[in-house]
């Protein structure tokens, strides 16, 4: 269906009653194709960095959902890696809350920034709080991360 709406010219940048386009909508389905359907949207120039109402991207949610494969091919596709949502989190929070060591340490050699949110939490606070290992607690010690 998608790809026949693509084919046909379908707008991917119409926004929902719920502030998200085809790819966050993607994004949130966590059953079936749903990573086949925003492989196909951002193959087709999507705004990958589209956000919805409380401004987290795909990138956020895939993060969130732990799913590496999807992550990788977001930041290849060229997806910010530390936009904030409306409460200052990023992707890299989200990977921290959720113990998402692959992730975390992939975005970190992608570029993400380690900056604290708006109520003045780091990404040491969420990997704390999300039971990252030592290993990932020194890594952001080493990368200056405000203890």
């Amino acid at each position: 269906v998608v790809q026949t709406l693509l084919k046909h010219g379908a707008d991917m940048e119409i926004v929902g009653r719920l502030g998200g386009n085809a790819l966050l909508a993607a994004a949130m389905c966590r059953e079936g194709q749903w990573a086949e359907i925003i492989k196909l949207l951002a193959r087709a120039e999507a705004n990958l960095d589209t956000q919805d109402t409380v401004k987290d991207t795909a990138l956020h949610m895939a993060a969130q959902a732990g799913e590496l494969d999807m992550v990788r091919f977001l930041v290849m596709k060229k997806a910010k890696v530390s936009i904030q949502n409306i409460a200052g989190k990023t992707a890299l929070d989200f990977a921290c809350a959720g113990n998402q060591t692959k992730i975390i340490e992939y975005l970190l050699k992608s570029g993400a920034t380690c900056e604290p949110d708006t109520s003045g939490r780091t990404e040491l606070h969420e990997g704390i709080d999300g039971g990252c290992g030592v290993d990932i607690l020194k890594l952001f010690v080493s990368k200056g991360v405000d203890v």
